[in-house]
């Protein structure tokens, strides 16, 4: 077993609830086409930047072979700001 080292993340570590498109290619009756809506997500992760338009964040991280610093970056995704419904900042958890 390796001795276990905690590296100091510099991101923000948050959860994002957003809403999404939802499409679907089948036929439908006219009655259940009217009841599609929109897909509601979440979403968590080390935001990476921020703007004005979108958000990123990244779940993953890999670390150089002296754990001390950022090497890779893994499951990242961008959301368009306009549909984040809100953002909750995530606590350090406690091992």
């Amino acid at each position: 077993m390796t001795e276990r080292t905690e590296i100091e993340i510099p991101y923000r570590h948050v959860c994002i609830y957003w809403i999404d498109a939802k499409s679907s290619t089948d036929w439908k009756p006219l009655e259940e086409a009217e009841q599609l809506d929109v897909a509601y997500c979440v979403s968590t992760g080390f935001i990476l930047k921020k703007s004005d338009i979108a958000i990123s964040l990244a779940q993953d991280f890999s670390f150089n072979e002296d754990h001390t610093e950022i090497e890779d970056i893994g499951n990242i995704i961008v959301i368009p700001v306009a549909c984040i419904v809100y953002e909750l900042e995530m606590t350090k958890l406690i091992p």
